[in-house]
């Protein structure tokens, strides 16, 4: 083949935009398993006292939904059956579920798949057991008559809420990765062996019984992984893969339950927390945090005792971001013009600093380039690349204590519109090292 030929080739795609082109491509899907099994363990077990019942359901289901390892991928973990499935929550609220049964796959806004079988499961086995149970349908009984009916002129809402559960929250990634869940484990238990007989009967009791049950159906449904790649390994040819879905056993066997020795450990660990987050209450806007700090003693650690290279390090990484897109939830469609989306990790920093950063790397060349592509970079809320010694005359610097936060000319005139930074120090940036947005 001459040269001519060759660069008229296409590019191969990596293996990182093949697993984005499928999520992309992907239908949306609603997954009638956690609503399936929630249900027979509450079933079950409604009698008891809500923190043992709601603990008992989530071991139930960490130990029955589907363990899927796809094609190429590295890290893992499933919130549903499908691809881009969306679970359903009808402890918090069901009737709207009853409501839009039929027009889920017909609807203008978030038109998502569902077979007629599981339209019909919904329908006779698992949303009357639902009725007069719901939070909802609890927080109508406590509310005032006037309270409900702005709510109905939709004054105000807390709908959304209500739906999936509260959300807004950040896991103690850090905790997890530095001592696992056995530590939470025997924490918990010194907790409850140092309560009082009648305590550990009570509320106190409970809550550790809870906390010790759901930490250890967390370990098993990582345990549930680890099995799944082994007999992946066993049945697969390739011996680069074959290796790869060795080694991803070893990290689930390993991770949540014990400490994290290693960045790809790190990664696991974190995504593992952050999906039963949304798999046991499924609130909107639950965060990673900042996993350039929470993640980079492991990539320093394995890159200084060449464990990993920094071209290793942004595909687990790119992997991470791309297992945090098949989260999502299907909407009541009143709710969806109010936004629904991923939320994502936004780290700019100079090709100067690069190499004496490695920390950001990885985040930042995973997104910037497997995830969006250069051409996408305008996405990024018109971040700029920011060069050190560098006027910038479109952004602005504002202090607040010893942090400092770099954020457009446009926002910044926003916020002075509505008041947020008339009692701080703004002034235009010259001189940055660093920009986050």
């Amino acid at each position: 083949m001459s040269t001519q030929q060759a660069l008229s080739q296409p590019a191969e795609p990596s293996r990182i935009q093949m697993l984005r082109w499928r999520i992309i491509d992907a239908p949306q899907e609603v997954c009638i398993e956690r609503a399936r099994c929630l249900t027979e363990s509450m079933r079950l077990h409604w009698d008891k006292p809500p923190l043992t019942r709601m603990s008992l359901a989530l071991e139930h289901i960490l130990r029955n939904i589907s363990v899927i390892i796809r094609e190429n991928e590295v890290i893992v973990g499933c919130r549903t059956s499908k691809l881009k499935g969306a679970p359903l929550f009808p402890e918090n609220k069901s009737l709207w579920i009853e409501g839009d049964l039929e027009n889920f796959d017909r609807r203008a806004l978030q038109r998502a798949l569902i077979t007629q079988a599981e339209k019909d499961e919904l329908a006779t086995r698992i949303l009357p057991f639902w009725k007069g149970k719901t939070v909802e349908e609890q927080m109508q009984r406590s509310m005032p008559e006037d309270i409900l009916t702005d709510m109905d002129k939709y004054i105000f809402t807390m709908m959304l809420e209500i739906t999936y559960g509260i959300g807004h929250f950040t896991m103690n990634h850090d905790k997890i990765l530095e001592g696992g869940l056995s530590s939470v484990i025997g924490e918990a238990g010194q907790k409850l062996a140092g309560l009082s007989a009648e305590d550990q009967k009570g509320e106190k009791g409970l809550f550790y019984e809870a906390v010790i049950r759901s930490c250890r159906a967390v370990i098993a449904f990582a345990h549930r992984y680890s099995e799944r790649a082994l007999a992946m390994a066993a049945a697969e040819s390739d011996p680069g893969r074959k290796a790869e879905l060795q080694e991803m056993a070893r990290v689930c066997a390993r991770v949540p339950e014990h400490p994290a020795e290693t960045f790809h450990e790190a990664v696991q660990s974190l995504y593992f927390i952050h999906l039963v987050s949304q798999i046991e209450s499924g609130g909107n806007s639950i965060s990673l945090g900042r996993i350039d700090q929470i993640l980079y003693p492991y990539y320093r650690r394995d890159a200084e005792a060449g464990r990993i290279t920094q071209a290793q390090a942004r595909e687990l990484t790119a992997m991470l971001f791309v297992k945090v897109n098949e989260i999502w939830n299907v909407l009541e469609e009143a709710f969806i013009p109010g936004g629904e989306g991923t939320p994502q990790i936004r780290s700019v920093i100079d090709e100067e600093l690069r190499n004496a950063l490695d920390l950001f790397s990885p985040a930042l060349r995973a997104e910037r380039e497997d995830l969006i592509g250069p051409e996408g970079l305008h996405e990024i809320h018109n971040a700029r690349i920011v060069s050190r010694k560098t006027e910038v005359s479109n952004l602005a610097k504002l202090r607040l204590g010893e942090r400092t936060m770099l954020i457009g000319r446009d926002q910044c005139e926003s916020l002075f519109v509505s008041g947020v930074l008339d009692h701080l120090n703004v002034g235009l940036l010259s001189d940055c090292d660093i920009a986050l947005f």
